[in-house]
């Protein structure tokens, strides 16, 4: 028993002179040096993965602020507030959130940089947003600023009760009187540019129309002008609707307007060609000669047929333009009368 005992504490003295083959079992004690020795390396790393998480939330910035009615001051619950990261007109979008019950928001890991903070809210102004860029003094307007590394900054915003537009689009044909829609309507800031010395208009916001003919902008700027507008008519042969509003301060314009599909007013035709030659391209534009605005419609390759819809009545100029396969081009000008009721027929021949 003394000598088997002798023996194994030999074998494994000379065990542990030699190197441990892969795949050669342990003894007892080999086993747990192991364990302590992974143990280890795992606690270091956990302990420098602890010191760089404390030194990245040291290191990375922060915003926080409150949303308050610029007039009252009472804090606005459910804005909506987004940060951007500024880059001119290709800055982006980089957090958001959705101020509490006392109006409160913040934005944790951020890293240096130029941004600017857009906070919107129905019924509100919208608060710098990224449809200012290209505007008058866009830079300015959007209260930019720089976020330094580790920094926090602390924000006030404060939010004026802006107006509304409210489109109703109606069309009326076989079935009766009913809304339009899907249709698409822009709504455009009116600005003076002092660089070019005149009013231009900026898009603000593209919505389209529900099941009843209706969309609704909110957040406008009380005061300015807008223009209202749903282009792409021409499709069905009737003028480009848009009409210019100013907005009020806490109040709802209505804009109204009816697509008459069964009015009796209208001009309509067909264009003509001889030898049955082949053409590539065909269109017919209508201009009014007194007032302003134009009707356009691009006529089909296989009839040629054209069509414009409920026109004031009026004197106007049919303006065809045709493209042959060939390449060559022609073009053609009518003058034409419209009367009240009256749905008169042009047929041009070419």
């Amino acid at each position: 028993m003394l000598k088997e005992r002798g023996t194994n504490s030999r074998f494994k003295r000379e065990r542990e002179k030699r190197p441990r083959f892969i795949g050669e079992p342990f003894v007892r004690g080999e086993r747990n040096s192991f364990i302590r020795g992974v143990l280890l390396v795992l606690f270091f790393m956990l302990v420098v993965l602890s010191s760089v998480v404390e030194l990245r939330a040291m290191i990375s910035s922060r915003i926080e602020g409150v949303v308050v009615d610029k007039a009252t001051g009472k804090p606005i619950a459910g804005a909506e507030v987004i940060l951007y990261v500024y880059q001119g007109y290709a800055s982006f979008s980089t957090s958001r959130g959705i101020t509490d019950e006392k109006g409160y928001f913040k934005m944790d890991d951020l890293r240096e940089g130029k941004y600017f903070i857009s906070c919107s809210k129905p019924g509100y102004e919208t608060y710098s947003s990224v449809s200012l860029i290209g505007e008058p003094d866009y830079e300015k307007k959007l209260s930019l600023f720089y976020l330094k590394e580790g920094e926090i900054k602390y924000f006030k915003i404060g939010m004026v009760p802006g107006g509304s537009i409210r489109i109703e689009i109606k069309r009326r044909d076989k079935n009766g009187i009913r809304g339009f829609e899907d249709l698409g309507v822009l709504i455009s800031k009116k600005l003076y540019y002092k660089s070019r010395k005149k009013y231009l208009y900026h898009n603000t916001a593209q919505v389209k129309t529900d099941k009843e003919g209706i969309a609704v902008v909110n957040g406008l700027t009380p005061g300015g002008i807008y223009n209202v507008s749903v282009s792409g008519m021409g499709y069905y042969g009737f003028p480009d609707f848009d009409k210019d509003v100013t907005v009020q301060k806490g109040k709802t314009v209505v804009v109204k307007h009816l697509f008459d599909f069964i009015s009796k007013t209208g001009v309509k035709g067909k264009v003509n060609f001889k030898n049955n030659e082949k053409i590539s391209y065909c269109s017919v534009v209508l201009f009014p000669l007194e007032g302003t605005g134009s009707y356009s419609r691009k006529s089909l390759k296989d009839s040629f047929n054209y069509f414009f819809r409920d026109i004031k009545e009026g004197k106007y100029l049919l303006k065809v333009y045709v493209v042959y396969k060939s390449g060559v081009e022609k073009r053609r000008n009518i003058s034409i009368e419209v009367k009240k009721g009256e749905t008169k027929t042009v047929n041009i021949d070419f």
